[in-house]
């Protein structure tokens, strides 16, 4: 058998030690590879995210903003009855209604409040509401619960003619009863 010389031995050593070494080290390469490609998309598919979240925030924004401006829009118009809770709103149409009749000459006879029936952002609130007046003062009365702000609504409207004063010219005194609506727009926190 022929002997191999030491030199070619030692070539071969070092080639097969650096194969050894460098072989795993190519293959980590590879992988290494793949991670920063996977790395790379991930980065870019949350930067694209990242800008579209940022647009949203833009556009929330805006809308927020808009719907600021149209509830000041809406207080400064009066369409709405304006207190701090929906109690205090409900006790201010009470007062409201109350004062109407007796400054057109009207007698409150009953007031009464209904419930409201859902928890919305626009609540309706109703009054039950009995007066006595001559028909003039009436007439006065219900024109002005239909055509003054804050907006109020009258349903369910019964008029008798209830009795003739003492004077046979006067005018009958009509006893009413309606239910009289105010709404009342619930504050947004924030």
């Amino acid at each position: 058998m022929k002997r191999v010389p030491l030199a070619l031995r030692r070539a071969a050593a070092l080639a097969l030690l650096l194969l050894a070494t460098l072989g795993p080290l190519a293959l980590a390469g590879e992988v290494f590879a793949t991670l920063r490609a996977d790395w790379q998309t991930e980065i870019s598919r949350d930067q694209t995210m990242a800008q579209r979240l940022s647009q949203l925030a833009t556009e929330l924004e805006t809308i927020d903003a808009a719907r600021l401006a149209l509830e000041a829009d809406v207080a400064r118009a009066g369409l709405f009855l304006a207190a701090a809770s929906k109690e205090r709103a409900q006790a201010d149409l009470q007062t409201a209604i109350t004062r109407r009749i007796t400054d057109a000459g009207g007698q409150v006879t009953r007031v009464s409040v209904i419930p409201p029936e859902a928890q919305l952002p626009i609540q309706r609130l109703s009054l039950g509401v009995a007066f006595s007046a001559r028909m003039e003062e009436a007439l006065r009365i219900l024109a002005t619960v239909e055509d003054t702000r804050p907006l109020l609504q009258l349903d369910d409207l019964t008029i008798i003619a209830a009795e003739r004063p003492g004077n046979a010219g006067a005018a009958p005194i009509l006893k009413v009863k309606a239910t009289i609506s105010g709404f009342f727009l619930q504050e947004h926190a924030g």
